[in-house]
């Protein structure tokens, strides 16, 4: 009995402790993240960070759809439309969080804010033609006037801008001020006036050309400065590097070199006789080659370099003054993880081997024909070839050595046994190396050849 009184006592005891009251201090409209934000300011801060459990207390007129947040002692309302008129209903049954009570409940009509002025380049870099329009687009939404500024940086002085700067990253004023004073110059600064709608987003053209008294080929950086309550904010300024070329440059890289490409990005077709300068960090000339058909190539130990003599950039020279630069230091473009598959690329030597068809009965003889060329494209003359043939369970059953002619051609052919197992079969050649350097698969089934009749 006294075990029971003294239940009852702290049930009593416990449920006389009042919940902790909140309340809401402010309800207020915000533009953040491309986004138009409702939130509601509690006076403390509260437990439940669940935005979920919370939506179902919070209601908006008129009506729709919309996305609930939570920061600190805000709870936020989103996915709404700037410069409308919502009313806000929040149930003092909220579940805030353990022995945590809204006050009341609440309700409030406001107008939303418009969008926060801004503004962004569209891609991280251009390479731009000589001829024709230069223009470079821009996004903003309730910007209506920018600063611009026009900047060159001189080709001596390219790997020391891409060690302090990159090709892509955004520059602040001060570097901007370097740029100007030490590493190249300021070629012009403009006012232009945007026709910018309310809360809408366009894109504009920035008429790169239309200031360029001279196209001289190089790279440029191009920055926007925003006009911010009367005055342009150059802290808020962005940035944009391009290039005027007709080279278009792209790399592919092996276990032992790396290779380089050359086309007119005017018609894609190759550019011949561009001079190439494989640059270190610290500027020195690494190795120096010349694209004789829109090709070259550069040893890949020559990327290996540490410290000031790590490879940098690539500098491309063209017969008629025209010049672009390749930063190596970018990340590659890497299809390893978007499903690309494909046999292993061949350290010294790659075949291509072909037979008359592709399925054969047991007995028959598999005749194959073989072309061998080296990794630099060339005949491989006078090659000894192993040439294995390997079972459906992957047993090696025949094996025959092969010596290519003067072209790099060689023919031969396995006989299957009479009781060989049905499946799939392959023939693969090595010449040295774990790795085979060609393959050709075929079937070996019992099959019946099909006849056809002809009436004559």
């Amino acid at each position: 009995m006294k075990r029971l009184t003294l239940l009852l006592l702290m049930m009593v005891l416990f449920a006389s402790i009042e919940a902790k009251l909140v309340k809401i201090t402010k309800i207020y409209s915000e533009s953040q993240d491309d986004d138009i934000y409702i939130c509601a300011t509690l006076s403390d801060y509260f437990d439940n960070r669940n935005a979920r459990t919370l939506k179902p207390y919070i209601s908006i007129r008129p009506k729709g759809d919309f996305s609930l947040s939570i920061d600190y002692q805000d709870i936020c309302i989103g996915n709404l439309e700037p410069s409308k008129k919502y009313t806000v209903f929040i149930n003092k049954n909220i579940p805030l969080g353990k022995d945590i009570e809204l006050d009341k409940d609440y309700s409030k009509e406001l107008v939303t804010t418009d969008f926060a002025p801004s503004f962004n380049f569209k891609e991280s870099g251009y390479i731009l033609p000589q001829k024709g329009e230069i223009s470079i687009p821009i996004e903003s939404i309730n910007i209506d006037r920018l600063k611009v500024y026009l900047y060159r940086i001189n080709s001596n002085n390219l790997i020391d801008a891409i060690n302090r700067y990159g090709f892509i990253r955004a520059l602040e004023y001060y570097e901007l001020q370097e740029v100007a004073n030490e590493k190249g110059y300021k070629l012009w600064e403009k006012s232009i006036h945007l026709d910018s709608p309310k809360n809408i987003k366009k894109v504009w053209a920035i008429d790169v050309g239309k200031f360029l008294k001279k196209r001289e080929k190089g790279v440029y950086i191009l920055a926007l400065a925003p006009f911010v309550e009367g005055e342009f904010d150059v802290y808020s300024i962005k940035t944009q590097w391009f290039m005027i070329s007709d080279i278009g440059l792209f790399t592919l890289e092996d276990d032992k070199n790396l290779y380089i490409y050359t086309k007119h990005l005017s018609d894609a077709t190759p550019y011949k006789g561009v001079k190439l300068k494989l640059i270190a960090k610290n500027n020195e000339v690494l190795a120096q080659s010349v694209a004789i058909d829109g090709k070259a190539k550069f040893d890949k130990k020559l990327l290996k370099g540490e410290g000031g003599l790590k490879a940098k950039a690539i500098y491309a020279y063209a017969p008629n003054n025209d010049f672009t630069v390749l930063d190596l230091s970018r990340e590659a473009l890497n299809l390893s993880d978007r499903g690309v598959d494909g046999r292993v690329v061949p350290e010294n030597y790659d075949a291509f081997i072909y037979s008359n068809r592709g399925i054969f009965k047991p007995g028959e003889k598999v005749p194959f024909n073989v072309i061998v060329k080296s990794i630099d494209q060339k005949p491989a003359s006078n090659l000894k070839i192993s040439a294995k043939l390997i079972d459906s369970l992957t047993n090696e059953v025949d094996k025959v050595l092969i010596t290519t002619d003067n072209l790099g051609y060689a023919s031969q052919e396995f006989k299957l046994s009479q009781k060989a197992k049905t499946g799939r079969y392959k023939i693969a050649l090595f010449a040295g190396d774990k790795n085979p350097i060609g393959v050709l698969n075929f079937l070996v089934e019992d099959f019946v050849p099909p006849k056809i009749e002809i009436e004559i």
